[in-house]
């Protein structure tokens, strides 16, 4: 079967959550299905991106968007009516490139990932699947409520127009994914039971459970250029650690981004922690830094469903515990099916629970916490999705 996958970032280098879902389900699709990219990008195509991709894809197809254009097609959207992510992403002159390469591969299925890509492919008469990946309005609304009173109105209104937007798509696309139930449940359309949940996994073959010398008490990993893992990055060093310290004076903490620039907050907190850059040359090493005796600590703080989310399955796999916020309808749920997670809330002690000596040095528990992150296998299920 031909599939063309239309993606809003080239899938490579790994840094971001979306280019992580894309390449390892474009790796799986490849065992079964002649693959076609289309995928955007600006500035520069990464030199190991081309070379990473092809043995996966027949065809791969890299569309620039050009930053003066996008910024005037995002101020076009508000005249629209569309999501200003929708307006930043599109382009008429990629749109009729995209619709050539469709006349031109006469795809079987057209897998589309993300919201803000569903205008180039929603009207072509083949059979789609729209990977929604999370509720992002509920995600923007959240973000709005913590926003300067500036740009508080206009996140709030991105928020309701990408709500209407992601309800007003779901027709038109035959098959439908999500990586939670939660984020499932924020789609304002009648039938989106219809929605595949598909959650992320974990690639064993770079994240294994490995004894070595521990060096960190804590972790805290995430894209540093992305507002909520810079909050809660924030507030673990400002408002949990002073707690946590004054039972483990000598707690050790590291934080890891994906980039080193970045809002002023995330810029204050480096003269007391280590801010390393943060790929997979970096991650494989630091999946076994944390002390044996001590507990994994990785806040869920920007997961917008409140479940586990891919990073905090990756730190699972090698066998620590980790910690999310409790955050969001089921997640207390989810969590209490799951006991090696640790769990903190702002309503609670700080940090109460995210050290519990008693609990992480429990062999037994540490080999529980093991299979929690093996557990997770998703991929086989994207292959029966697209294939359909």
């Amino acid at each position: 079967m031909k599939i063309l996958v239309v993606l809003s970032r080239i899938p490579f280098p790994l840094e971001k959550g979306d280019k992580l879902r894309a390449y390892y389900q474009i790796r799986e699709l490849s065992k079964w299905h002649d693959l076609y990219l289309v995928a955007l990008y600006s500035g520069s195509v990464p030199a190991e991106a081309m070379r990473e991709l092809t043995p996966y894809c027949r065809e791969i197809h890299f569309l620039r968007q050009h930053p003066v254009r996008s910024a005037l097609n995002m101020a076009a959207s508000l005249f629209v009516g569309l999501p200003l992510q929708c307006g930043y992403f599109y382009s008429h002159r990629n749109h009729k490139r995209i619709d050539k390469i469709i006349q031109e591969v006469q795809p079987d299925r057209i897998y589309c990932q993300l919201f803000r890509m569903a205008e180039y492919v929603r009207h072509c008469r083949i059979p789609k699947v729209l990977d929604y990946q999370d509720a992002f309005s509920m995600g923007m609304e959240r973000r709005a409520q913590k926003a300067f009173p500036l740009f508080r109105s206009v996140m709030r209104m991105e928020a309701h127009r990408i709500a209407h937007y992601e309800t007003d798509i779901f027709d038109d696309f035959e098959h439908k994914t999500m990586i939670t139930a939660l984020d499932r449940d924020c789609i304002q359309h009648p039938m989106k039971e219809e929605i595949v949940v598909i959650p992320n996994g974990v690639d064993f073959t770079k994240f294994s459970h490995e004894e070595m010398p521990k060096t960190y008490d804590l972790i805290f990993s995430g894209n540093m250029n992305y507002a909520p893992n810079v909050d809660a990055a924030v507030y673990l060093v400002k408002e949990i650690l002073p707690e946590l310290r004054k039972k483990h004076p000598d707690v050790r903490l590291m934080l890891a981004g994906a980039r080193q620039e970045g809002p002023r907050s995330a810029k204050r907190v480096r003269h007391r922690h280590r801010l390393g850059a943060f790929d997979d040359r970096l991650l494989r090493p630091l999946a076994h830094l944390h002390r044996p005796d001590e507990v994994g600590y990785r806040s869920a703080e920007q997961a917008v469903g409140g479940y586990v989310d891919g990073t905090s399955l990756r730190d699972l796999a090698p066998g620590r515990q980790t910690a999310v916020a409790r955050r969001g309808r089921g997640c207390r749920r989810h969590l209490q099916h799951h006991p090696p997670i640790c769990r903190y809330s702002r309503q609670t002690a700080h940090g109460r629970g995210v050290l519990p000596d008693s609990r992480a040095k429990r062999p037994r528990l540490r080999a529980r916490t093991v299979r929690l992150g093996q557990r997770h296998k998703p991929l086989e299920r994207i292959v029966l999705i697209v294939s359909r």
